[in-house]
């Protein structure tokens, strides 16, 4: 090659470069130029990389990449010889090119690659948001879920006629805080029906206290809703509280209980 690209020369043949569809002279000033312009060796890198995923996809090309390939084509002056056909299987870097191919391949062929490489980019792009949002409501529908299985769990101790229901009251006051659902083989839920969302930082923190001592039996969180906790069999809890704790928990209670069991039924 006898003159030097500019860089915008370069940057229309980065397609064309990332599928081998470069002379060898130009294939030699773009490595050497990519070795020290990281933008265009990125540019390079992302048009491999969704050449390849197409490549193996082995489908047919969404309608929307055909459009942007014929602008290019109209503003090279030229028209297209075939409608644009199913996008198969494209050479990678270190792959011969396809046989037949003419050693200096014109301007509008060379910009016909380059928007194929491009649209890929694009494509590439849609397509990743697309499974990001995909795996954002899986996880939402994963979580749903579980709330429901929850749901499900509490309303069945709820109406077992073995389960043991506990109320938790303000100290002082009548006012029911929490509710324990207590089952025969010591799995348990703590409800909240009137305990406040605390600040950042804080939790509350369940205790059941055992001969005097407190046990502590969950850490229920700043606004719990249903949390579930076990009580191990055959030990005896006299007393329930929640006391607020830092977040965490505490492993002894370091504030007057929030709320404490009244009765047991």
């Amino acid at each position: 090659m006898d003159r030097v690209l500019s860089h915008d020369e370069i940057r229309e043949l980065l397609g064309a470069y990332a599928l081998d569809a470069v002379e060898p002279d130009e294939a030699e000033a773009l490595a050497a130029h990519l070795t020290g312009c990281p933008r265009c060796a990125a540019e390079v890198e992302g048009h491999r990389q969704v050449a390849g995923l197409i490549a193996n996809a082995g489908g047919d090309a969404p309608e929307e990449i055909w459009p942007r390939i014929a602008a290019a084509i109209g503003a090279s002056g030229e028209a297209p010889a075939i409608p644009p056909a199913p996008l198969l299987a494209v050479p990678t870097t270190g792959s011969a090119p396809a046989p037949g191919l003419a050693r200096r391949r014109p301007r509008a062929a060379r910009t016909v690659i380059g928007a194929l490489a491009a649209a890929a980019v694009a494509l590439g792009v849609v397509l990743a948001v697309q499974v990001h949002r995909l795996d954002a409501r899986v996880g939402q529908v994963a979580a749903a879920a579980q709330r429901h299985g929850l749901d499900e769990a509490v309303q069945a101790a709820l109406l077992d006629p073995a389960a043991h229901t506990v109320r938790l009251s303000a100290a002082g006051g009548t006012r029911r805080l929490a509710e324990l659902v207590v089952l025969p083989d010591g799995s348990a839920f703590a409800l909240n029906t009137g305990m406040p969302p605390l600040g950042a930082g804080r939790t509350y923190q369940l205790w059941g206290f055992v001969h005097g001592t407190p046990v502590s039996l969950a850490v229920l969180g700043g606004d719990p809703a249903q949390v579930p906790f076990r009580v191990s069999p055959g030990v005896t809890v006299r007393t329930f509280a929640v006391t607020d704790e830092v977040a965490g928990g505490a492993p002894r209670p370091t504030h007057a209980p929030v709320a404490q069991s009244t009765a047991t039924t």
